[in-house]
């Protein structure tokens, strides 16, 4: 299912997305409940902040990867340090336009990102120190890591102006994070100046495994250092398997990596997005941010009496994988998953099952047969059993999202049909699948 995403400060492309958005109907109704709820929280915002701040931390964890924190809005927009004019706008802002935005909340919740913590905002400790290796680093912040010796910074809004040893001509004040406190810091461009960690990186495993051939969207975000060189070709890697090459404390080298070519060259604290889309030349279970090509390769601006090296803060890491086709003969649900020994789907499944939706959904004539499979552990009996209810389970989510009984066939081969030799786990792994095959 496509996804609709919304920029901090933009306007939404409605008449694109919204004619391939299916579930319309139901995201109206349920946004006119959240409209009334907010609208009548935000007349009252300036006068009784406490009934909007309960709300704002309820909503927050569920819409912090797609859609624009209201408390975030709040607190950045409304009272920006420094601003002593232009409240009554904000207010009215904050009162009148903004609680339209929660109409469209219920298709927000339907984008799934990829990435976990993409805002960084889940980190293990907080001191007041440059990371200065990678094992500080790796130790300060929850599933990301740095895959070389660089040392990317976790940039808090308590500690980042107070961080020790003192760096000459760095001066992280003017700097927050794009959403919520936390943002991560790091070098892309120095080494012809014999800068340490001169080029860093930030490696983190997907929530989902990306297939070869599927189409990707790549977004995040980037506010530079005012002292620090102005740099382009920041982008992302992707990587079939951990790298971790603890020796390297400059460029990394791999294989498949999609970058930016603009140059980034905003004032202080104002962010700018990179993104872009690429087709995964491998399986992807891992993204990398960061510089990948040489500095020679690299524009630049150069500040006067500025450092010697580039420096961005990292903010909101996004990536979304796009429907990829399906064919109309026998096909493998590849990332179907149920609890062990059960026939119970996992919320992991739901990605995968909904393409199957879309495809059912764009062809009413077509009818599905649904077959489970199993390796061969258990008996026959059991294994069999087993096949059919997990094919089962499948037939009930399609039903449960509209697809009428009547097109849905299901059953079980049990462990009959491997499709490779039951010798290792691996290959056992493989056999326990369910196939849909299009009538």
């Amino acid at each position: 299912m496509n996804c609709l995403r919304v920029e901090r400060l933009g306007w939404f492309e409605l008449s694109e997305w919204l004619e391939s958005f299916e579930l319309w109907g139901f995201a109206f109704v349920f946004g006119c409940f959240f409209f009334v709820v907010l609208r009548y929280a935000g007349m009252n915002f300036h006068r009784k902040p406490g009934l909007v701040t309960p709300l704002c931390l309820f909503l927050r964890q569920p819409c912090r990867s797609c859609f624009l924190s209201w408390q975030d809005v709040a607190v950045q927009r409304l009272y920006k340090p420094g601003d002593s004019g232009n409240v009554t706008k904000k207010i009215y802002f904050m009162t009148r336009l903004l609680p339209l935005l929660f109409c469209l909340l219920p298709a927000f919740l339907f984008c799934q990102n990829l990435v976990p913590n993409p805002s960084f905002e889940d980190h293990k400790k907080s001191d007041f120190r440059w990371s200065g290796n990678s094992l500080r680093f790796n130790n300060s912040i929850e599933l990301w890591h740095s895959p070389t010796q660089g040392s990317p910074d976790v940039l808090l809004h308590h500690n980042k102006d107070k961080l020790v040893p003192p760096r000459p001509k760095v001066n992280m004040k003017p700097h927050f994070a794009r959403t919520g406190v936390a943002m991560v810091g790091l070098k892309t461009y120095g080494c012809a100046t014999n800068n340490l960690h001169c080029k860093e990186y930030l490696q983190i495993r997907l929530k989902e495994t990306v297939a070869a051939g599927d189409s990707c969207y790549y977004e995040f975000w980037v506010s530079t250092l005012a002292s620090g060189i102005k740099v382009n070709r920041l982008g992302v890697a992707v990587s079939a398997t951990e790298i971790n090459e603890p020796l390297t404390f400059a460029l990394l080298d791999t294989e498949h990596h999609f970058e930016d070519d603009k140059m980034l060259t905003a004032a202080p604290n104002v962010w700018e997005k990179i993104s872009g889309t690429f087709i995964a030349p491998t399986v992807v279970n891992y993204l990398l941010i960061g510089s990948f090509v040489a500095d020679a390769e690299t524009q630049t601006e150069v500040p006067e009496d500025g450092v010697h090296f580039s420096y961005y803060m990292i903010d909101d890491v996004f990536l979304q994988n796009f429907t990829r086709p399906l064919t109309p003969e026998k096909y493998v649900l590849e990332h179907i998953y149920f609890a062990f020994n059960e026939a119970e789907l996992l919320p992991a499944s739901f990605s995968e099952l909904d393409k199957l939706l879309n495809r059912l959904k764009e062809k009413p004539e077509q009818r599905i047969r649904l077959t489970g499979h199993t390796s061969d552990e258990g008996t026959e009996d059991y294994n069999l059993d087993l096949s059919v209810r997990r094919a089962g389970a499948v037939a009930a989510y399609l039903r449960k999202n509209g697809i009428a009984a009547e097109r849905i066939d299901y059953g079980g081969r049990g462990s009959t049909e491997p499709r490779v030799a039951n010798d290792t786990e691996e290959n056992r792994k493989k056999n326990r699948r369910t196939e849909a095959e299009f009538l």
